[in-house]
C-alpha cells in the first residue's frame, strides 16, 4: 500500500509539471515563441483586425526549416517550444493570396525587411518567452454586406508609398443632374455621400451602392491634390470583373506635398 501511494504521488507530480508554463517547468532548457496572425480589410487598422485561422507558420534556424504549424484557432494563435541553441532564427508565415502588411512585437512595430518574416537571435541569457509576435495581413477582398455593392478605398500619405497620415478628412461626392442639353432644366451639382477621417496609418474606405454616375474624392488637407474623378457606368463590369463580394475601386492615394 505504501509503495502504491508513493507511485501515485510521483505520477501526480509529473502531471503537475507537465501543466506548468514552459517558463516554470523548463526555464533553463526551453524558450517559448508565440504570437498571432491577424487579417484586416483594406483601410482598417490593427485594432479592427481579426485572427486568421489557416496561416502556415514556419520556424527557420540558420537558414534551415525546423518547425511548421498551421493556425487553427479563431484568434490566429501560434506557439513553439524551442531549445535555446544560440544562433539566428526566423518566423515566417504563408497566407496564400492575402498580403502581409506589418509585423509587431508586443504593441510596437518590429523592424523587419519583409512583412512576412520576423527574425531574432538567441544567445546566453535569452529570455524564456518571446512574444507576442503579431503578423498583420490584408485580406484579398474586403468584406461587403451585399453583392454588387462597391468598396472605394485608399490612403493619405506623405510620399508615394510612404507613411500614412491619420486624422485627415476624406469626402466622397456623387454628381447629380446633367449638362448634356443646355436647355435642360436639371442643374448639375455634387452631393456628399460620405465623409471619413483617415485611421491608423492613413487608410480610409467607403462602401456605396454604386449608382451609375461620376464620383470624386477630396480631402481637407490643403497640400493634397484637389480630387480624383472616376465613373461607375451602367455596366460596371467594363471596369472591374464582378466578385463574390462586389466591386473594389482603389487604392486612391492622396500624397501630401512638402
Amino acid at each position: 500500500m505504501k509503495t502504491r501511494r508513493i507511485a501515485v504521488v510521483i505520477l501526480l507530480a509529473l502531471v503537475l509539471a507537465a501543466l506548468l508554463p514552459l517558463s516554470a517547468a523548463a526555464q533553463a532548457t526551453m524558450i517559448y515563441v508565440y504570437g498571432q496572425v491577424r487579417a484586416m480589410a483594406p483601410g482598417q487598422s490593427l485594432a479592427q483586425s481579426e485572427g486568421y485561422a489557416g496561416a502556415q507558420v514556419e520556424v527557420w534556424y540558420e537558414g534551415r526549416l525546423i518547425r511548421t504549424a498551421t493556425t487553427k484557432s479563431a484568434q490566429g494563435d501560434f506557439g513553439f517550444g524551442l531549445s535555446p541553441v544560440p544562433g539566428a532564427y526566423q518566423i515566417k508565415i504563408n497566407v496564400g493570396t492575402m498580403t502581409p502588411q506589418e509585423v509587431y512585437l508586443g504593441d510596437k512595430l518590429a523592424f523587419t525587411p519583409s512583412p512576412d518574416t520576423f527574425g531574432f537571435r538567441l544567445g546566453p541569457g535569452a529570455p524564456d518567452m518571446l512574444g507576442p509576435i503579431v503578423f498583420l495581413v490584408v485580406k484579398s477582398t474586403p468584406p461587403q454586406p451585399v453583392p454588387n455593392n462597391y468598396y472605394i478605398h485608399g490612403a493619405v500619405r506623405t510620399a508615394l508609398g510612404g507613411p500614412g497620415v491619420s486624422g485627415v478628412q476624406v469626402t466622397l461626392e456623387r454628381k447629380v443632374g446633367t449638362d448634356a442639353d443646355p436647355g435642360d432644366a436639371v442643374v448639375e451639382t455634387w452631393v456628399v455621400i460620405g465623409t471619413k477621417a483617415t485611421g491608423d496609418r492613413g487608410f480610409y474606405g467607403f462602401g456605396i451602392s454604386g449608382i451609375p454616375s461620376w464620383y470624386r474624392l477630396s480631402t481637407n488637407a490643403s497640400a493634397a491634390p484637389t480630387f480624383y474623378l472616376f465613373v461607375l457606368p451602367q455596366n460596371p463590369s467594363s471596369i472591374l470583373p464582378p466578385g463574390p463580394q462586389g466591386y473594389i475601386f482603389g487604392p486612391f492615394d492622396f500624397i501630401l506635398l512638402p
